[in-house]
């Protein structure tokens, strides 16, 4: 049997709507059983799948818009607006009748679920979903939303005030806001989101005004740094996720980038300041609040450059050659170090700090001192001295290991890391030859981070007078064999040898010296096995870097000697005499005065006292050199070191090298740049030059000019005929 329009709607509004109403009323009290609510969904679907004229689909769907607008007209609107309500209490009831709404339409779309499968799909009308939303936003929402928001912002400024708000309910009401755009954030922007990022700004730039006219820096920073936090956190509580970008950029800019000038230029309180007194808190903040636009570090990034090059500019100038000039490398090591880990630690590695402490130490460490000696070489004196049995001396290998690591970064900010290299070369040669490098792990491990920085042929000679130093035990297990084989007489002498590879070594004179004729023997007996193990190779015998161990039988005691060959054979020599002019010394030995000199002063030196000097002032020619047979020392093993040569020279020698070695590397460049292009303007191979040359060094423009104008006259290059400032490749 048919149910008839009216008949099925009087039971669907009395036993559905009605009595739906009456719980909502009554607080929830009372339920819809589960027979109640299968014969009501039966009355819906019999009356949608009767056949016409008896099928009241559209008139049901009518109805139901209807029953739903009739329920806000009457009930929810009057309810809301009721008493003059506004702020929170406003709030609140827009909450209640939100919530008794939601109940409403759920079992309301529960009873004429049928609808929505057939019906709406059918004829493409809107879900009974979207029904109730639309009405809800005309009939109520939009008549008290202004209302709302405004109740909103009032709350929002006195949670921002520090007083107690409930939060929770923002958030309900929020969502209404957000509901009412069906899918779409464009109600909660327009109407509310706008009008809360313009309240901020106003709010932010007032306060920005007082604490700007009355907090130190740091205070300022605290302030805004809790000012950001608390709106974060009023977000994630309260409001939707999507305006935290927006409201990120009005807190930035209003409270850090509108004022960053004033803020961090505060006398005596800014950036500067902290930078001084190493507030490392107070600077991690700065950096915490201002990343969020990368733009806004740059001139931080200056500011910081600008200290550092201060800082160094004194150490710069207190760098005395009086006053322990390594004392530069240890200053340079710790400020490098400080702000090293400021930027590692506090500001995150970032690329714009980065740059600026590279900046920074690469001016420092590139300029010219007030002494003769340039960065590059007190910095390899300072691994000679760190790295030397009587050198500087480190608690454990990890504090070495870790000045060793301070020692490279600073010396990755060179431009003349080539000149480095000489010195270090050399230093390293006397270390390793004089035997007194005192970790050979220490040099394997200084040489290996060297080489990570500058790459394998960088390193290479210094790695090929490693490996020669470890062939030396190879040597000499084959020459004792040598003797054994060959039944030689057997040396009166030991003989340790070191062969060193001349490419990978610093150039040494081949000195002649008369030797002791138990020297002789035993070198020409070295020359003899090494002959027969090699015939493409020469030795040359470099005897100024030779040591002796000389036993000594003083009267009181017996002391072994450590010296210098030339000092062994002035002392084997005095042996045989009662005394000897420097310069008879000079003729039989044949050893330049000069050397003789330098090499008799720590030996008649009052605190070794090895050799008397008649008479006791000055070092003519004349005077006359014996054993002091009155000598007591107080070690029973001596080492006897030598007066420094004269530096200067050796420093020009070295500087004059690394220029003459410029010239090859300038030329190289040119002809593998040339090789590739075949055709190049000047200006860009200026350019590709001295991009291939800055690891090594800074090459000078002038000098690149000066070496493609002699490989042109050497036929390698030659000028392009149509163009007068581009080169063709030739060989």
């Amino acid at each position: 049997m048919a149910i008839q329009l009216e008949e099925g709607w009087s039971k669907i509004q009395k036993n559905g709507i009605a009595k739906i109403q009456k719980i909502i009323d009554n607080e929830m009290h009372g339920k819809i059983s589960n027979q109640e609510f299968a014969d009501l969904y039966t009355i819906v679907y019999t009356m949608c799948i009767q056949k016409e004229p008896f099928c009241h689909t559209s008139e049901l769907y009518e109805r139901f818009s209807q029953s739903v607008r009739d329920y806000l007209e009457t009930t929810a609107l009057p309810a809301i607006l009721s008493d003059n309500k506004h702020g929170e209490y406003l709030l609140l009831a827009l909450k209640k009748q939100w919530e008794d709404y939601r109940l409403l339409k759920r079992w309301l779309i529960n009873f004429f679920v049928y609808l929505n499968r057939f019906y709406v799909k059918r004829t493409h009308k809107r879900s009974l979903e979207d029904v109730c939303l639309n009405n809800f936003r005309v009939l109520v929402f939009d008549k008290i939303k202004r209302f709302a928001a405004d109740a909103m912002l009032v709350t929002i400024e006195n949670d921002r005030d520090g007083e107690l708000v409930d939060r929770s309910l923002l958030r309900n009401i929020i969502q209404i806001f957000v509901e009412m755009g069906m899918g779409k954030l464009t109600i909660y922007s327009q109407d509310f989101e706008q009008r809360f990022l313009s309240e901020t700004l106003e709010y932010y730039s007032r306060k920005a005004a007082i604490w700007l006219a009355s907090d130190t820096c740091p205070e300022y920073l605290r302030k805004a740094e809790r000012a950001i936090q608390s709106e974060i956190s009023l977000l994630t509580d309260s409001l939707h996720p999507s305006s935290k970008d927006r409201l990120m950029k009005v807190l930035i800019k209003y409270l850090l980038l509108q004022h960053q000038t004033e803020i961090l230029g505060k006398p005596n309180t800014g950036f500067l300041r902290m930078l001084q007194t190493d507030a490392r808190e107070d600077l991690a903040r700065i950096y915490s609040l201002y990343k969020e636009i990368p733009q806004s570090l740059i001139p931080i990034g200056k500011m910081l450059k600008d200290h550092i090059i201060e800082v160094g500019q004194k150490i710069v100038h207190q760098t005395d050659e009086k006053d322990n000039p390594l004392k530069f490398v240890e200053e340079m090591m710790q400020l490098h170090t400080k702000y090293f880990s400021l930027v590692h630690d506090l500001f995150e590695n970032s690329p714009i700090f980065d740059k600026a402490l590279k900046e920074a130490s690469e001016t420092i460490l590139n300029q010219k001192l007030a002494i003769k000696r340039t960065p590059a070489e007190l910095i390899a004196t300072y691994c000679n001295s760190l790295l030397s049995k009587d050198g500087i001396r480190t608690e454990t290998e990890a504090i070495l290991e870790e000045t060793l690591d301070k020692i490279v970064r600073i010396f990755s900010y060179l431009c003349d890391k080539d000149l480095f290299l000489e010195f270090y070369r050399k230093l390293l040669a006397k270390r390793l030859l004089m035997a007194r490098s005192a970790n050979e792990d220490a040099e394997k491990s200084m040489i290996g981070k060297l080489k990570i920085r500058c790459g394998a042929q960088f390193t290479s000679k210094l790695e090929g007078m490693i490996n020669d130093m470890k062939s030396a035990s190879e040597h000499r297990n084959m020459f004792t064999q040598f003797l054994a084989e060959t039944h030689a007489d057997e040396l009166s002498i030991d003989l340790d040898v070191q062969v060193l590879t001349t490419t990978y070594w610093p150039t040494y004179k081949e000195s002649e010296i008369q030797l002791d004729q138990s020297m002789i023997h035993a070198r020409d007996l070295f020359q003899k096995y090494y002959d027969k193990r090699t015939s493409n190779r020469r030795l040359k015998w470099i005897h100024v870097l030779g040591m002796v161990t000389l036993s000594a039988d003083f009267p009181n005691k017996r002391v072994f000697l450590e010296v210098s060959t030339i000092q062994a054979c002035v002392l084997l020599l005095l042996n045989t005499c009662e005394s000897m002019s420097i310069l008879n010394l000079h003729k039989v030995l044949k050893v330049p005065l000069e050397e003789l000199k330098r090499q008799l002063k720590p030996l008649v030196n009052k605190r070794f006292k090895i050799l008397n000097k008649t008479p006791p002032g000055g070092y003519d020619v004349s005077h006359l050199i014996s054993i002091n047979m009155q000598c007591n020392p107080s070690r029973k093993r001596i080492r006897i070191p030598l007066v420094a040569s004269v530096s200067n020279h050796d420093r020009a020698k070295n500087i004059a090298e690394v220029q003459e070695n410029r010239k090859h590397a300038i030329e190289a460049s040119i002809v593998r740049v040339m090789k590739s292009r075949r055709t190049l303007e000047h200006a860009q191979l200026i350019a590709e030059v001295s991009a291939q040359l800055m690891p090594h060094f800074k090459p000078d423009p002038r000098a690149i000019k000066s070496r493609v104008e002699d490989l042109i006259g050497r036929e390698y290059l030659e000028r392009h005929p149509g163009q007068p400032n581009a080169y063709n490749y030739l060989a």
